[in-house]
């Protein structure tokens, strides 16, 4: 259950009529109501037949029209959401605009024993101002290094002597972890966390032992200054390896891997503190971050999982968490997004999830019925205190696709955070078909979130994990990098500064 009231405004409609994210209302003909009845019939019954010549047929029939009927309902959920923006689309003020910069480089998903986890950092190498980007690579394939010079994005990657092909690269993060002033990398390969220290320009290598359990891989990793000694501490989320993952597992306790705290103790080592610290939490988590919820002396702790609920800890100083109330029902989130889109002074949240492109009864695995599953995006506004108000569908947010990657940010520059959350997932048939554009949702004046990705010139129809918003020529309007599995790198250069 949510920390905070649903908002006053969110009510139920009945079962022909559902709110629309996009504002206006949504008709769910009855003709569409009974064709699910009927897939979901046919696909309770497939499998349960005995294997009979005649049985054959009819199950093969039978699976044909359940892809059908699936197929049918993603493309007219797609429709309506489009047609419901077209009236807040019109009457934004400013849409910002894209020019799209080629990019030699697509990531290859082989399929192997390695998750096709795709991260992305911005830093700055030299301390110039000129931001980089760095891009992980899949497994067997180099990462990749991004600058901006004589005003064209170019790969700089093998100046640097930090990309490698050894394994799979699966997150980045850059930080400054000696306090010197310039930006060092944290880089997760395959089952090693490294340290590169930013040494005028060159980056020297350490290796940071973790207590990782032999069924997991470290997936993503964040930082935030736990107690306040000005020196970044790391959190780890980890995540079973591919081979023992199994879909729809939320109560089986060999499914689920412990996630790991570091102190930094100064001196390049870190010590371990999950148990200490009260951080200890054991499901496998695509993304956490810090972020300082109630706005005290402390960062407090978010932690994104895959089924399971969103977990929220609260830092009480001298190293130790308290953990609060869930933010969330069970579901399969896989990204966060965090700012203030109210300015009201305190950052709201943003969490992306399964959506509405995979039918939910293919989804509940072995959930119980104790256990409500919830597969939409839902943004929370914080009311302080760890209370958290559902915003989703009076904002406009609730698209409810396969989501992965999500930031904030103002890309029109009108003092109004906006949102881009990438989406497709690359093991579901239907989205090599009928992929979804990703969006990029721009806030208007009253706090409502409106689709504008195709007039801003950066739909997305590929498997997109990871967005990094990043101002390459410093013109003051954010740029957007996508990372896709098995797709290009796509670099979107805004033309809000010409």
């Amino acid at each position: 259950m949510f920390t905070g009231p649903q908002d006053s405004t969110m009510k139920k409609s009945d079962n022909l009529r559902e709110q629309n994210p996009s504002g206006g209302p949504k008709l769910m003909h009855r003709a569409k109501l009974r064709e699910f009845s009927e897939v979901h019939s046919i696909a309770s019954r497939v499998g349960r037949e005995q294997p009979t010549s005649s049985n054959l047929v009819r199950t093969k029939r039978s699976k044909v029209l359940l892809l059908a009927g699936i197929v049918a309902l993603i493309v007219f959920a797609q429709d309506a959401v489009s047609a419901g923006n077209l009236t807040r689309l019109a009457e934004l003020t400013t849409i910002p605009t894209f020019t799209e910069q080629k990019v030699n480089y697509t990531h290859t998903y082989l399929d192997t024993d390695t998750w096709p986890a795709i991260g992305g950092t911005v830093f700055d190498i030299e301390g110039d101002g000129i931001p980089e980007v760095f891009v992980t690579g899949a497994a067997g394939q180099p990462d990749l290094i991004l600058s901006y010079r004589d005003k064209a994005v170019v790969d700089v990657t093998e100046h640097l002597g930090l990309s490698s092909i050894a394994g799979a690269t699966y997150d980045v993060h850059a930080l400054d972890v000696d306090l010197d002033g310039d930006d060092d990398l944290l880089l997760i390969r395959d089952d090693n966390l490294l340290l590169y220290v930013n040494v005028d320009g060159i980056f020297q290598e350490h290796r940071i032992p973790i207590n990782l359990e032999r069924k997991a891989v470290p997936l993503s990793v964040s930082s935030g200054d736990i107690d306040n000694d000005g020196f970044p501490d790391i959190y780890i989320s980890t995540f079973i390896r591919k081979s023992l993952f199994k879909k729809g597992t939320f109560n089986d306790p060999n499914h689920r891997t412990a996630n790991i705290v570091l102190h930094n103790n100064r001196d390049y080592t870190f010590s371990d503190i999950t148990q200490a610290s009260g951080l200890s939490f054991k499901q496998n988590t695509f993304y956490s971050r810090f972020v300082n919820i109630d706005n005290d002396e402390f960062v407090d702790l978010v932690v994104v999982p895959n089924t399971d609920r969103v977990q929220v800890y609260k830092n009480l100083g001298n190293l130790k968490f308290q953990r609060m109330a869930p933010l969330t029902d069970f579901g399969f989130w896989m990204g966060v997004a965090v700012g203030d889109i109210d300015g009201d002074g305190d950052d709201d949240i943003f969490l992306s999830n399964a959506g509405r492109s995979i039918p939910r009864f293919l989804l509940s695995g072995d959930a119980r019925g104790d256990q409500p599953i919830d597969i939409g995006w839902r943004l929370l506004r914080n009311d302080g205190e760890f209370i958290f108000t559902d915003i989703t569908e009076k904002s406009g947010v609730g698209f409810d696709e396969w989501a992965w990657g999500s930031e904030f940010a103002d890309f029109n520059n009108d003092g109004y955070l906006d949102l881009v959350v990438l989406e497709n997932f690359i093991d579901w048939p239907i989205h090599k078909v009928f992929a979804n554009p990703g969006r990029l949702l721009i806030q208007d004046t009253q706090g409502h979130f409106v689709s504008t990705e195709g007039r801003s010139g950066v739909s997305n129809r590929f498997f997109g994990q990871t967005p990094i918003v990043v101002d390459f020529n410093s013109d003051n309007f954010p740029d957007l990098v996508y990372l896709n599995q098995n797709g290009p790198v796509r670099v979107f250069l805004n033309d809000g500064g010409k």
